[in-house]
């Protein structure tokens, strides 16, 4: 009989190591998985720093380029409008609503001759240039 309460015995306390070493290894996970959450939630937080700052910067150079005197297009790589400020609005007689996301050549037709009776072929357009030769185009409206 002692010999069968010494295996139980013995039986016991190797479930109860093993229980152990189960418990250490989901402790040491646990804390893997708190580190990783902490990481995750200061990376969220620099993102969203981030982003506060783009949008403060956003708004910083939308005021700037609104309150201009010149008046200012820009485009994306294909030539659509995607800015236009209010001087543009009034210079070209033309709202930001009506010009973003057109096409800056069929928003602005350039014309040539003495009245102003043919317009140049869309594919000599010096934006259109401009655009194809990755060139930056300026041009005063006098």
């Amino acid at each position: 009989m002692e010999e069968a309460y010494a295996r139980m015995e013995e039986t016991i306390q190797k479930k109860i190591k093993d229980t152990d070493k189960i418990i250490a290894d989901l402790q040491k996970k646990n804390s893997k998985a708190e580190e990783k959450e902490a990481a995750a939630i200061k990376s969220f937080a620099e993102v969203q720093k981030m982003e506060k700052e783009l949008e403060e910067e956003k708004n910083r150079v939308n005021s700037i380029v609104s309150c201009l005197g010149e008046g200012l297009i820009v485009t994306d790589a294909a030539g659509k409008i995607t800015s236009f400020n209010p001087a543009a609005e009034w210079m070209l007689e033309m709202s930001e609503s009506k010009a973003i996301g057109q096409d800056i050549n069929l928003a602005l037709p350039l014309y040539v001759g003495k009245e102003c009776e043919k317009t140049i072929p869309y594919e000599d357009y010096p934006t259109i240039k401009a655009i194809h030769n990755k060139k930056i185009l300026i041009s005063h409206l006098s």
